[in-house]
């Protein structure tokens, strides 16, 4: 129901019934399902006919989420992959989301999530599955209900707006730089809580394109500016061609407003390859780590210097963290050495 549709029909009906207008309002100006009421670790009630084992949602910057999806395989539980999801309200200027639909592709396998809010703490789900080859079997759908999770095992939902940093980067700088360690690989439970705390941006590819601005050369998708080139509109148009080589269709941000790692995802996943001419370096994930210099905070692999986070100790803590997480191999600049554009790709 829409803002002014709320407003005319209490109007309305307080002008002619004042008496009872009051229980009248508690349904019409009630709000429909909102998006947090969609975050959450969710399991499946009907194992015996959906093929999902959980579904986690959590958020994904201002007014999305990202939805991963795990289903069941012969070994146990599977990992189908995670995206940001497309909300649907029930008209043009509802604020509540009746829906939320997702897609997902392994290999020749095709499958839609589309997820609405249910009774009492639960979700409705329908799953639409494609398959490329006829020899996997009909295409088919299902549907269920899924149950929130204990609390237990929720993992976060939402992105602090800013991570605190620790006590002792308040305090001066170190001289010797420190080595903070941390695992070459985290176990499934703390990837997803990395997941549920990025901050990220779905791209409309379709709409992609490089935009003249006052500042200069602007590369849009219509719906926001991406980045901005400046007067460099070779780099603009490079940058164009390489989110549209990889399908980039998710831009991610670490420490904004004023970002020092940027990274981009395909249906939720890093490129493997770099495209033909990318201008590219080597990165050892397993020996990612903090280091101090002076009073900069620095991302390296004991090699080489990735990222400068001057004095946001907690930003570079994250980075280093995304980039172990995702045991991402490579760092890759557009028109180096201004490096407006980066991008990883991962082993």
């Amino acid at each position: 129901m829409t803002r002014m549709t709320r407003f005319v029909l209490a109007a309305c009906f307080l002008a002619v019934c004042p008496a009872v207008g009051g229980a009248f309002l508690d349904d019409v100006l009630s709000t429909g399902p909102r998006l947090e009421d969609f975050l959450g670790t969710w399991t499946d009630t009907q194992s015996d006919n959906s093929f999902i084992a959980r579904v986690v949602v959590s958020g994904a910057g201002p007014n999305h989420v990202r939805i991963h999806l795990f289903g069941r395989c012969q070994a146990g539980e599977c990992d189908w992959g995670s995206t940001v999801g497309r909300n649907h309200s029930d008209d043009p200027d509802s604020d509540d989301v009746r829906s939320i639909a997702a897609e997902f592709t392994s290999g020749t396998t095709h499958k839609r999530l589309t997820l609405r809010v249910g009774p009492g703490k639960s979700l409705r789900f329908e799953l639409v599955t494609d398959f490329d080859n006829a020899a996997d079997g009909h295409d088919y759908e299902t549907s269920g209900t899924l149950a929130l999770a204990p609390p237990m095992a929720q993992a976060p939902t939402t992105a602090p707006t800013a991570a605190a940093a620790p006590a002792a980067a308040t305090a001066a700088a170190p001289s010797v730089a420190p080595v903070i360690s941390a695992p070459a690989a985290l176990p499934v439970a703390a990837a997803e809580t990395a997941s549920a705390q990025e901050d990220c941006v779905p791209i409309n590819l379709a709409d992609l394109y490089v935009a003249p601005v006052e500042s200069g050369w602007q590369l849009r998708d219509y719906d926001h500016a991406i980045l901005n080139f400046g007067a460099d509109k070779s780099a603009a148009l490079q940058a164009q061609a390489v989110v549209s080589y990889y399908r980039f269709d998710e831009q991610c941000f670490i420490a904004r407003p004023h970002a020092k790692m940027l990274y981009w995802r395909s249906a939720g996943e890093f490129p493997h390859l770099p495209m033909p001419g990318a201008d590219c370096r080597a990165v050892h994930p397993a020996a990612v780590k903090v280091a101090a210099e002076g009073e900069d905070w620095k991302v390296t692999d004991g090699q080489t210097i990735l990222i400068n986070y001057g004095d946001d100790r907690a930003g570079a803590e994250f980075a280093a963290s995304t980039i172990r997480t995702y045991r991402l191999t490579r760092q890759c600049f557009v028109a180096s050495p201004n490096e407006v554009m980066q991008y990883w790709l991962a082993g």
